[in-house]
């Protein structure tokens, strides 16, 4: 005997994306629950495909926000709502002289503390730097975010650090 073949087609959004091949052994009599499980079967491909189709979107997104933030000419660093370090721009690293690869993971405080050694009064810098990390953590700015300005050391400029705060729907901000 011979097999047959099912092709039932995956479309979403009225674009055809591919097909579910089911083999049916001679013989084989397909009912009712057949079929039921068999659409189902074409809805889970629907739901990974799309799943698929939307993480692709989200890294690429990523991808193209990662590339402007590490082009633009200001230093930036983002804090989770661990207050761990999680990205760290290279420009931040030519503007401190701070190296990047340590601080990723790592407490925002120890950050702020190293941030504060580059300045010339280490001391008040850091009391500040820790003042805004507090005002935006208690939610005390009110959508006026906090500025440091840090006059560095060994550079004849002044470094402004921008506390921003990121609403990603958790207790305690990201920034």
């Amino acid at each position: 005997g011979s097999d047959r073949f099912i092709f039932i087609p995956i479309t979403v959004t009225g674009e055809r994306l591919g097909y579910v091949f089911i083999t049916i052994p001679d013989g084989y009599r397909i009912d009712a629950l057949d079929l039921h499980l068999l659409e189902n079967i074409a809805q889970i491909a629907i739901n990974a495909l799309q799943q698929i189709s939307l993480k692709n979107i989200a890294l690429r997104n990523h991808s193209e926000l990662m590339s402007i933030v590490c082009s633009i000419s200001e230093g930036v660093f983002y804090v989770d709502e661990h207050q761990k370090v999680t990205f760290y721009n290279p420009q931040l690293t030519e503007l401190t002289s701070i190296s990047s690869a340590y601080w990723i993971n790592q407490d925002v405080d120890s950050l702020l503390r190293a941030i504060a050694l580059t300045s010339q009064t280490p001391l008040q810098t850091l009391n500040q730097l820790q003042t805004a990390t507090q005002r935006l953590i208690l939610n005390e700015s009110e959508g006026d975010y906090p500025i440091v300005s840090v006059p560095l050391a060994e550079r004849n400029m002044e470094l402004s650090i921008e506390f921003v705060s990121i609403n990603n729907n958790s207790e305690k901000p990201s920034w």
